[in-house]
């Protein structure tokens, strides 16, 4: 601060800027505000180049200030964001690579997990990180261009950013273009590129499970080719309406995240065959889902239902509905109207009363079983889960095949890998049946 010529009243005021800018910038602002002759707090404008430039490091930033808020306390809070960010990504590395990774980097050698980082440091800490996760990322991008690959494996790779440079990168245009699987599972994420859905066209599965993610881009929709997007074991806390604009999309994996809805446009998935959204936060289910109508299996278990949309009637292709570990108290009447429902899990909620539809076409006992595995209103324990599989007609077919087990014809190897993909959907029990516990627990404190 000595190389600043101020009043001695206006001399804690610059001083107490010091944990955000750098003493270039202070004295920018000092002579902006003497030239115009008026107050820092008179000229919040002057925040706005600094809140943009948070931006350029973190897209998650938002130029734009929330409302009531000023721009100088949308940069601060943006700046604490970044910084936090910084450090967990720091202290994974360190954890992942020790000291080895940080070798050509100054800026964050030379500070302290502790220490205030002010804007400049931020900046150039990020470009140090940027440098760090792009010789990984180029690394196997040059290892799968050797191997004719279109397959790019990043998964437990220790990476904690994805540059969105690398896609624009001339020199991989040929590469992305062909791409058509994207393993980014397993790393410590805290976003996706922006730019990810301009240039990956053939793209059929991305997979980012078990990351930080807090959003996805809204240029995912333009993945047009997308079939597969594993997104869970993250801590989102919506999805981008664009999603529904993926028209090819067969499965989606969003559990076990932070959502409290999902968005209407998921409606406009007319191929999606597979839905887990278990392990949220969910209030309710869009009414659009009964647009789906290639939807074979739901999974809404373990959220804070109190209801199911009506227009699930609809989804006449639907083989699995679980609801369970919710606060239903009643189910609609359409769902009496699904024809080939082979498992109806719906213990664990606050049911008193079943749609008569399924009184006729499962039985007196059946309802029974199910009534008494609900969780009284008061949210005491209630009576243990029970198996609730509908005994529907393809589930007698099931029986019927399992008792002939002699008499079936060996399963092709084609067949087998089909299987092992759809074994990726099937929630493992001792994780479902344990989580669901917790969360059971937790909603009851």
């Amino acid at each position: 601060m000595t190389h600043l010529t101020l009043d001695t009243q206006d001399a804690g005021v610059w001083a107490g800027l010091a944990p955000y800018l750098s003493l270039s910038d202070i004295q920018a602002l000092a002579s902006t505000c003497k030239l115009m002759n008026k107050t820092l707090d008179k000229l919040d404008v002057l925040w706005q180049p600094f809140l943009n430039q948070l931006h350029t490091i973190d897209e998650t930033i938002s130029v734009k200030p929330k409302q009531g808020q000023t721009i100088k306390a949308a940069f601060i809070a943006g700046l604490e964001k970044v910084r936090t960010r910084q450090l967990a990504e720091i202290s994974y590395l360190h954890e992942k690579y020790r000291y080895n990774i940080f070798a050509h980097c100054p800026h964050i050698n030379n500070i302290y997990l502790e220490q205030a980082l002010n804007l400049s440091d931020v900046v150039a800490i990020s470009a140090e990180l940027d440098a760090i996760n792009s010789a990984i990322i180029t690394n196997r991008i040059e290892q799968t261009k050797n191997a004719g690959e279109n397959d790019l494996r990043l998964e437990h790779k220790g990476i904690t950013r994805f540059p969105k440079a690398l896609l624009d990168n001339p020199a991989h245009a040929a590469f992305w273009r062909d791409l058509q699987s994207l393993r980014l599972q397993d790393n410590f994420l805290q976003t996706l590129p922006s730019n990810i859905g301009n240039n990956l066209q053939a793209l059929l599965a991305l997979f980012c499970e078990n990351n930080q993610l807090t959003t996805l881009p809204e240029s995912i929709g333009k993945l047009q080719a997308l079939q597969v997007l594993f997104c869970d074991n993250n801590q989102l806390t919506t999805l981008p309406e664009s999603i529904g604009n993926l028209q090819v999309l067969q499965g989606l994996g969003c559990n076990n995240n932070q959502l409290t809805t999902l968005p209407e446009s998921i409606g406009n998935l007319q191929m999606l065959i597979h839905l887990r959204c278990d392990n949220n936060q969910l209030t309710a289910l869009p009414e659009s889902i009964g647009k789906v109508q290639a939807l074979q299996n739901l999974w809404c278990y373990d959220n804070q239902l109190t209801a199911l949309p009506e227009s699930i009637g609809k989804l006449q292709a639907l083989h699995k509905l679980w609801c369970y570990d919710n606060q239903l108290t009643a189910l609609p009447e359409s769902i009496g109207n699904l024809q080939v429902t082979v498992w109806l899990r719906c213990y664990n909620n606050q049911l008193t009363v079943l749609p008569a539809a399924l009184k006729d076409k499962f039985g007196e006992e059946w309802v029974r079983k199910i009534l008494s595995s609900q969780r009284p209103i008061d949210n005491q324990p209630g009576n243990p889960p029970v198996e609730d599989n509908a005994p529907t007609v393809l589930h007698k077919r099931q029986l019927d095949t399992d008792r002939h087990k002699a008499k079936r014809q060996r399963i092709s190897q084609r067949e087998i890998n089909a299987l092992r993909v759809d074994e990726r959907w099937q929630p493992e029990d001792g994780k479902r049946h344990s989580k669901g516990k917790q969360s059971a627990a937790k909603r009851q404190k």
